[in-house]
């Protein structure tokens, strides 16, 4: 089904189905709130996909169970450990419906009418992307802080270069946009989602939604907690190189940049 921005003075639209990509990888501790968010949202045209990369702890057990509760979950186990962008890729293309949104192992999406919102949204504005506002948490559910980045496609191009506004498990984005990119850039170490969103903003329009949707769970394991000074260098310089031409700003970002290497 082709959906299109509704013709003035339509009032109702029609949705179409939303594939729900969770990659984990032994994610059992978190897994299960991540699924029953999922669950909770008003909604319920959607499949979720569990992507399971080659888990050893008990996130099958927690998947498959669900799996047989209803039917749109779906649960893929990886012979072997992909990676999360190779995985994402992955379930980008087994994927079946039009729009594809994200959630992490160890996120949990608050707002239980997110999705509907975030779909009524993509069509109304012809976005490729639309976020929300999300806030972080610590392992013991302590409110680290909240995350308000602003709303519609040229206040969020003005930013970009110099930050990424879109917290990964908020966001749905257009499959078919997405696959025209490229996908995931499984060539580089992280950021790969910061690398996707500004692929799609050279399409078209970026948008995020004024609704706290999503608690971030921020915890040692995380990737962003590892990466070191020189990953994190050679990842704003490729960003900037590959991006700054289609954006805004670029010697703001710069400015950035240099103020964020001397400051280490």
């Amino acid at each position: 089904m082709e959906y299109k921005k509704p013709l003035p003075g339509l009032k109702t639209i029609t949705m179409p189905k939303i594939s729900i990509l969770l990659p984990t990888y032994n994610g059992g501790l978190y897994i299960e709130e991540a699924i029953k968010s999922v669950l909770g949202q008003t909604y319920q045209d959607w499949e979720l996909l569990i992507l399971d990369d080659a888990s050893t702890d008990n996130t099958e057990q927690i998947s498959t169970r669900y799996s047989k509760i209803d039917h749109r979950i779906i649960y893929i186990k990886n012979e072997r450990n992909l990676r999360l962008a190779k995985n994402l890729n992955k379930g980008l293309l087994l994927s079946s419906g039009e729009i594809i949104a994200r959630i992490d192992e160890d996120d949990t999406w608050i707002d239980t009418n997110k999705l509907k919102k975030q779909a009524g949204t993509l069509i109304t504005n012809n976005s490729v992307l639309v976020g929300t506002h999300f806030e972080i948490v610590d392992d013991k559910n302590n409110l680290i802080r909240t995350v308000t980045p602003p709303l519609d496609d040229n206040s969020i191009r003005k930013i970009i270069l110099s930050y990424n506004p879109f917290c990964h498990s908020s966001v749905i984005f257009d499959k078919k946009s997405a696959i025209r990119v490229g996908g995931y850039n499984d060539k580089i170490p992280y950021g790969e989602d910061y690398d996707l969103w500004l692929k799609l903003g050279r399409l078209g329009t970026l948008s995020i939604i004024p609704s706290i949707a999503v608690k971030y769970l921020q915890r040692d394991g995380n990737m962003s907690s590892k990466h070191n000074k020189l990953g994190q260098i050679k990842f704003i310089c490729r960003i900037l190189y590959t991006h700054a031409w289609h954006y805004p700003n670029k010697i703001k970002a710069f400015l950035s940049f240099i103020k964020y290497i001397v400051s280490k």
